[in-house]
């Protein structure tokens, strides 16, 4: 009789033990947690940057879907609605012009299609430009991500695109900053920029980054849904003035299509901002985040292929 009762004896010495160790384990972990949790909610702990990654897979399959419908590209696929502008005599403006992509600085610059993050994945296109790296694009974080916080998918980029020399380059990774998720109204233009790695660098070159102080004047090159279906690149040259964290281009009537197409200083080798939205209270003024050297660490991290350096 005595055999049983020292097993029981025994099965709880050791359901103590496991408890307690159990017990400790959890307290651990809820511990880490709760670290981690005010970490989050820090200033200094919270994230910089937010980043999505597409695999090899990913990236060969999207470039064979946008080859299969390449008969669509050619055509007129809905723009990106945050820029708009009615349409316009551009024979009117003496400081447009349609270029060649066969010479610098448009030789870095091409249209990036995407399919919308929402349920109805419409295609939709916006201008970039090769900047910061010969693996780095550039253009605006409403053409990646929705005010909604969704990621628009199936990036592609068609570098001098409606020309025989375009070329296409999937996309790796795209980075934006953080506060673009945060932000509403007008308060978005001043984190509205954004970086996509490509899966092959260009053999031609790059732009450089913003070093210095905004010129009075600018060169916007990119692509117009207003100006033959937005078949032909463009470059606007136009005056500039500052408003708070913004850039405003005086006599723009570029529109539709014309998002994350890249102002360049006069000597069109360097950046200064990116076509954000039109003003919807004075015509034809388009507003663009006014760019620094603060974005180099946003440009180093993309590069990096969206990791941490």
């Amino acid at each position: 009789m005595q055999q049983p009762n020292s097993c029981a004896s025994s099965f709880r010495v050791l359901f103590d033990q496991v408890f307690r160790l159990s017990s400790r384990v959890i307290k651990q972990v809820l511990s880490l947690l709760f670290c981690v949790g005010l970490l989050c909610l820090s200033p200094m702990g919270r994230a910089e940057y937010l980043s999505i990654n597409f695999s090899k897979k990913n990236q060969v399959k999207t470039v064979l879907v946008w080859i299969q419908h390449k008969p669509e590209l050619a055509g007129k696929p809905r723009q990106s609605r945050r820029a708009r502008a009615p349409k316009h005599q551009f024979h009117r403006n003496p400081n447009f012009s349609e270029v060649s992509v066969s010479a610098a600085p448009y030789l870095q610059v091409g249209k990036l299609f995407f399919k919308s993050g929402d349920s109805s994945g419409q295609v939709s296109s916006c201008t970039a430009a090769f900047a910061g790296g010969r693996q780095v694009l550039v253009t605006a974080a409403h053409c990646v991500m929705t005010q909604g916080g969704n990621w628009n998918r199936d990036f592609i980029f068609i570098r001098g695109f409606g020309s025989q020399e375009q070329e296409v380059y999937a996309v790796q990774c795209v980075g934006i900053p953080a506060e673009w998720g945060d932000l509403i109204g007008d308060e978005m233009l001043r984190a509205d920029y954004a970086f996509l790695r490509t899966s092959r660098a260009s053999e031609f070159g790059r732009l450089d980054l913003p070093k210095i102080q905004a010129p009075p004047a600018v060169r916007i090159v990119g692509y117009s849904d207003n100006y033959r279906d937005g078949a032909k690149m463009l470059e606007l040259k136009s005056l500039l003035e500052i408003d708070g964290d913004r850039l405003v281009s005086l006599r723009n009537p570029l529109g539709t299509g014309n998002s994350g197409s890249p102002w360049l200083n006069q000597a069109g080798n360097q950046l200064v901002s990116v076509s954000s939205f039109l003003d919807l209270k004075v015509k034809n003024r388009m507003s663009g985040p006014k760019l620094s050297s603060d974005l180099l660490p946003l440009v180093a991290y993309v590069n990096n292929e969206c990791r941490p350096l």
